[in-house]
């Protein structure tokens, strides 16, 4: 199934709707402000399902997306596993394209969801911004090999991860030089802030 914005975040809260005790559910975020999409994980923890959610780093200790932070916040207040994770280190890359910059890491840039067999990817993020943009996510079965493959892929990133926890000080987990790096590789990025209340990592 082919789906667009609107039809994939349907698709998400209809899928974690189903989740069960016995169930898997798995949110790959590069933002997320959904409120349907956290209520919808509450409820299946609720339920009994086993639920994490595997954030960027970088946005979920951020300003850039609206209400993401009070979103995981709420998410980790109903016991819910939310963990934290970055890409590579991008200097080797820009240097093998003959470029240049600084020492900072790529994002944690998957937008995905796992309940039990059936997988959504694809471009669309699981925040309200998303649903005004031209988006293709597509809804897959998978067999036991895709779901074995998969499982690879996500205990690979766990054990690189860190566990998200709320404190009432902390910093947005980088440092000046990755902000700039980051800054001119993407005019969109918004501002950093600090603030009072935010979301730290602690490592396991």
């Amino acid at each position: 199934t082919i789906m667009s914005a609107c039809e994939t975040q349907k698709m998400a809260t209809f899928l974690i709707g189903t989740a069960h005790r016995h169930s898997t559910v798995i949110l790959w975020c590069y933002t997320l402000d959904s409120k349907p999409i956290a209520e919808a994980l509450i409820s299946a923890r609720k339920r009994g399902a086993s639920v994490l959610v595997l954030a960027d780093y970088r946005q979920a200790t951020g300003r850039g997306t609206r209400d993401m932070r009070q979103t995981l916040e709420q998410l980790i207040s109903h016991g819910i596993e939310v963990r934290g994770q970055s890409g590579q280190e991008i200097r080797s890359e820009y240097l093998a394209a003959g470029r240049s910059v600084p020492a900072a890491r790529g994002a944690m840039h998957a937008k995905s969801l796992l309940v039990d067999r059936y997988l959504i990817i694809g471009s669309t993020n699981w925040t309200t911004s998303s649903r005004t943009n031209q988006e293709i996510s597509v809804l897959l079965q998978l067999n036991s090999r895709g779901f074995t493959e998969l499982d690879v892929r996500r205990a690979v990133v766990v054990k690189k991860s860190q566990l998200l926890q709320t404190a009432h000080l902390g910093h947005d987990g980088e440092n000046s030089s990755e902000r700039r790096s980051r800054a001119g590789r993407s005019r969109s990025a918004s501002p950093q802030t600090h603030t009072k209340r935010v979301l730290s990592f602690d490592a396991e």
